[in-house]
Order: C-alpha cells, then sequence, then structure tokens
C-alpha cells in the first residue's frame, strides 16, 4: 500500500483539505516515536515501532489535528535519500496521481491541534487499532501505521489522490461524452467496492460518520498484465475510507474487555462526534434531538449514497443553492435526487447505465455486466438516500443485492 494524503474533521478531509495552509510551519523537523499495539489501551509490547521524521511543511489544518508529511527516518537513512516533503498546497501533488510509494517511507501524521483535541486523535487510533486486528482493513481502509499515546500523534500511509480530487482534477475535465462512458465502465466496479467496504465496516461495529469524497482515497494499483479489464484501465485504483476521528462504535463495551494476551481493550465513544459536512450528512442528524442526532450505520449509508451523487454529477447535489443558509436547508429536507434529476450528466448516466443493463453482455466492462445481473447502481443509491432512515436499506444488503 501506498503513502497518504490523510483528511481530518471537521473540514479538513482527504486530498486536498478544504482549507489547507499554504504557508510552512516555522517549527523544525521533529522525530516521533509510533507504535502499533495489538489492543486498544496501548500498552504492553507493541507489534512494531517506527520512528518518524515530521516535515515541517503542514498539509493541513482543522479544529482537532493539524497534518504533516513525514518519512521513516530509518527508511531515509538506509536509501541515502533526504527527508522527502510534499507540496504547501496538497491540490497540486509533486507526485503523479499513479505513484506507488514503497511502503513505509512515506505518512501522513496528524498531530493534535491542542491538549483537548488528544482525546480525539487517541479515539481514531482506537478505532483504527481495532480495524486492523480484522481481515480486509487492507483492502477498505488506509493503512494505520501507530500512535505515540503520550503525545497523540498518530500515523498513516500517505496516498497522492483522495475522490474528490479525481472527480474534480480528471472527470469534471473530461468532454462530457469521454466523461459519461468513463462513468458507465467504472461506476458499478467502483460503488461495489465503496459499498462493499461499508458493510464490513459496519459488521465491524463501526460507524464512520463522515463519509464524503474528500474522506476516500485512492490506493493506486496497476492494471493485471495479464487480463487488464477496462474498469482497471480507466481507473487504476482501490478506494479506501480515511478519518475516523469522527467515527464510533455500535457495541461498545460495558466495561473494559481482557483479551487473550491480557491486555484490556477499550473503543471509547470518539469526542468528535457532533457535525460534519451537511451535505452529506443524513437529515436526521440535523435536527435538535440529541437520540436521533447520533451517527448510525443507517447515516453511513445515506452519506455514501449522496457521495456517489457527487461522483456521478461532479459537485454537491445541493450546489445550486444562492447561499449557505438555503443550502444547508435544502440537506435538512433530504432530497438529493430530486436535485440533480435534470443535471444533464445524471442523465446521460443513468440513460448509459440502463442501455448497458438492458444489453446484458455489454462490451464495456465486467462491472458494468455485473451490475445488469444485480441491483444497479442508481436503484441502490435511491434505496440509500430515502429521507427516514427506516426506509433505507442497510448496507449488507446492499452490498449482497449488488453481486
Amino acid at each position: 500500500m501506498a503513502a497518504s494524503v490523510l483528511s481530518i474533521r471537521p473540514r479538513v478531509v482527504g486530498t486536498p483539505p478544504a482549507s489547507p495552509q499554504t504557508t510552512p510551519s516555522k517549527s523544525s523537523h521533529q522525530v516521533v516515536s509510533v507504535s502499533l499495539f495489538r489492543s486498544a489501551d496501548f500498552n504492553g509490547i507493541p507489534l512494531s515501532t517506527e520512528s518518524l521524521e515530521i516535515s515541517s511543511t503542514r498539509l493541513g489544518s482543522g479544529a482537532w489535528s493539524d497534518v504533516f508529511a513525514a518519512s521513516s527516518v530509518r527508511s531515509r537513512q538506509e536509501s541515502g535519500l533526504g527527508l522527502l516533503t510534499p507540496p504547501t498546497t496538497p491540490t497540486k501533488s509533486t507526485f503523479p496521481s499513479n505513484t506507488r510509494f514503497p511502503r513505509g517511507e512515506i505518512y501522513a501524521v496528524k498531530r493534535p491541534a491542542s491538549r483537548s483535541a488528544k482525546a480525539v486523535n487517541i479515539a481514531e487510533a482506537r478505532i483504527l487499532t481495532r480495524l486492523h486486528q480484522i481481515d480486509g482493513h487492507e483492502r477498505y481502509i488506509v493503512y494505520f501505521r501507530g500512535i505515540d499515546p503520550t503525545s497523540g500523534h498518530i500515523a498513516l500511509d500517505r496516498y497522492p489522490l483522495g475522490l474528490e480530487d479525481y472527480v474534480i482534477q480528471n472527470l469534471n475535465k473530461q468532454t462530457p461524452e469521454a466523461r459519461t462512458t468513463t462513468l458507465i465502465t467504472i461506476l458499478p466496479t467502483l460503488a461495489k467496492h465503496l459499498v462493499a467496504g461499508l458493510a464490513w465496516l459496519h459488521s465491524a461495529g463501526i460507524v464512520h460518520a463522515d463519509i464524503k469524497p474528500g474522506n476516500i482515497l485512492l490506493d493506486p494499483s496497476s492494471p493485471s498484465s495479464t487480463n487488464p479489464s477496462s474498469t482497471q484501465s480507466l481507473f487504476p485504483y482501490t478506494p479506501l475510507y480515511a478519518d475516523f476521528s469522527a467515527s464510533l462504535s455500535t457495541t461498545p463495551p460495558p466495561s473494559p474487555t481482557i483479551t487473550s494476551d491480557g491486555n484490556i481493550d477499550i473503543v471509547d465513544a470518539n469526542p468528535a462526534t457532533a457535525g460534519g459536512t451537511w451535505d452529506f450528512l443524513a437529515p436526521e442528524l440535523l435536527t435538535s434531538d440529541p437520540l436521533s442526532s447520533r451517527p448510525t450505520p443507517r447515516s453511513d449509508v445515506y452519506a455514501l449514497g449522496v457521495t456517489l451523487l457527487f461522483l456521478i454529477v461532479g459537485r454537491s447535489p445541493y450546489a445550486d443553492a444562492p447561499n449557505v443558509f438555503l443550502r444547508r436547508e435544502m440537506a435538512r429536507l433530504g432530497k438529493p435526487l430530486q436535485c440533480v434529476y435534470d443535471d444533464e450528466r445524471f442523465e446521460g448516466v443513468v440513460k448509459g447505465l440502463t442501455a448497458a443493463a438492458a444489453r446484458g453482455n455489454s462490451s464495456l466492462s465486467a462491472g458494468v455486466e455485473g451490475a445488469a445481473r444485480g441491483m444497479g447502481v442508481v436503484e441502490g443509491i435511491k434505496r440509500a438516500v430515502e429521507r427516514k432512515g427506516e426506509g433505507r436499506m442497510g448496507s449488507r444488503e446492499w452490498s449482497a443485492g449488488m453481486l
């Protein structure tokens, strides 16, 4: 897996952050030691420990964390290379979008922005520690390298591109015809992977709570040399869920659990669960009712549905709102599909997918053929963005329907 540009809450998400710092930090390079532990109490003998040199160039800032690029001190010494620093403006990466970094050489380190923010980083690291003990984490989430429990620094692999960047910098620059063809080809496979990843998260007892294009990072993956598909050629990435700073457990233990090795395994509710990006929040989260405004697996499903709409139309469904207040009201009403029905991009993709499904054995891709056999992408989105949570399908039902 490659190295990562990591997103942080509430507005700094993925690659690039919404409000990047364009001036370098004045602090000098810092070396921090992070460890990967077997359990979330962060005690005992760690599974691995890595010394990282943090660049003084800040990638982004948010209410909870500052994100810096970092490199392995060991790897840098062995290679004889200097510290690899990222650009000061993450929207223009110095690395090609298909770059594959050697694992363990380039990282993203989240440093708490304040003393109180340390608890947010520790809660995120506990969630990631739990997830990294479960088969499939390498397919669906960013690679977690460890935490320094004393300072609250957490380290993850760094990736050169996010889904939001791909839409804005790649898809939206294509001609309308080429863009539609690309989406018809890649969308079924991409959506299927994201839905499967969400079902995996929920099966692990974790609610992401902040799904959006900026929190999905893309791991470059080369098409198979023996059987390259058009889907791989047009979209040579594996999408991974990132930024678990708002995530919480659906099954928090009533008391600490003693693991088989004698450690205490604790997964706390994250103190950063309030808030989020309005456009992708389920309507029930935009109320003043504290019971209904708690993130749930069904609110994750809604957020993924809106994320897929963003991918199709190239923007938020509420982008045409004349001001931020009306935009928030449109999000609260929870009618994203009605906002894109007349969009030419949406209509073109729907017609293309419908035609591909009707043809059955399509010459486009195995992904499109798979969509013809199961639940279509658009049908899945419709059921995912139902206004009332009880009317939405669960992530596992959605994933099973796309087989």
